[in-house]
């Protein structure tokens, strides 16, 4: 009867963790991902709140916990540094799949 419990626990485990490892992984600092993004969404650009703000478009972000995408809308941020310029996040398509490659500051 332990035996069949330990059998049944391990499938349940299984059985959850086995769809999201299906979904995505994550290789370096990009996340193949199997299911395409949506359409970015129409945003309306508030005013600038000082000269020095970059505007930081929205985007859609794949969440592996919930397996979909949740949209994160644009903002106003600063620059780390002088000079630094935005590389917006982005999906490539390769192999059947969608790589994900964050935004960062370069």
């Amino acid at each position: 009867m332990k035996m069949l419990l330990k059998i049944m626990a391990l499938s349940f485990v299984l059985g959850i963790a086995m769809p999201a490892s299906l979904t995505y992984a994550q290789i370096g600092g990009d996340i193949h991902i199997r299911i395409g993004p949506p359409p970015p969404r129409h945003e309306v650009i508030i005013e600038r709140p000082d000269r020095d703000a970059v505007w930081i478009p929205g985007f859609h972000e794949y969440d592996p916990g919930g397996r979909v995408y949740v949209w994160r809308p644009g903002r106003w941020d600063h620059p780390p540094r002088r000079g630094a310029i935005w590389v917006a996040p982005r999906y490539r398509r390769r192999h059947g799949e969608y790589i994900y490659s964050p935004g960062r500051w370069r």
